[in-house]
């Protein structure tokens, strides 16, 4: 992955590309299966994912 959003990279961008889909790609619509709330939910998580603070949590080596 390129680390860059097709769709745009404000978080009106990603609502739009889950609610819509992205022609030409596999990305399907999920507008008629998630609410509102939810993906704005999966728009919140999809940035924890790409953030230094998931890369920190995820790299994180707890002490023995």
């Amino acid at each position: 992955t390129s680390g860059v959003f097709r769709g745009g990279p404000a978080d009106t961008d990603l609502y739009r590309t889950l609610t819509t889909g992205l022609d030409g790609t596999p990305m399907p619509a999920y507008g008629g299966s998630l609410t509102e709330e939810e993906r704005w939910a999966l728009v919140d998580y999809i940035r924890f994912l790409s953030s230094r603070s998931f890369l920190t949590w995820f790299l994180w080596d707890p002490p023995e």
